[in-house]
């Protein structure tokens, strides 16, 4: 069983765009991989261009003339539903959002227990209340978190 996350950027006017992550998604795995290899706009999108991923690693691309795909994974190379499984495109493309809100209401009713979100070139972990999935709250990641489980 996977622990299911979102991984999103937002953009200059407001919205948001976003993919789907299966494994691992707690944040003592991704937080340290997103703030050290995901640090700047453009890597992000790298990230959200192949869209949904079964899960998060140091690389988004794997090395030229080296097979790579679910059944046979390079290792520290992010697997992705489309590009590396053959999933249709419109079942696993990137989703966009009107705003932050938009993104986490979705999110948390189909999938999302870990919400990530590149904003202001910061990374935050977009948390919901377990008992109330109605409440968020946007807290920043640091390296220096201790408490991300």
């Amino acid at each position: 069983m996977g622990t299911r996350s979102s991984i999103g950027i937002e953009n200059n006017d407001g919205t948001v765009d976003s993919i789907y992550c299966h494994w691992d998604g707690y944040p003592s795995h991704h937080a340290p991989i997103l703030l050290k290899y995901y640090d700047s706009e453009e890597k992000v999108r790298e990230i959200i261009k192949y869209g949904d991923m079964s899960s998060l690693r140091k690389a988004v691309n794997p090395e030229p003339r080296t097979h790579h795909s679910f059944n046979k994974q390079q290792s520290d190379v992010c697997v992705y539903y489309h590009r590396d499984r053959g999933e249709e495109w419109n079942d696993t493309k990137p989703l966009h959002f009107e705003n932050i809100t938009k993104w986490q209401e979705n999110t948390a009713e189909r999938f999302g227990e870990y919400l990530y979100l590149f904003k202001d070139n910061k990374w935050y972990l977009v948390g919901t209340d377990d008992s109330d999935k109605e409440i968020y709250k946007l807290q920043e990641l640091t390296e220096d978190s201790d408490d991300w489980e």
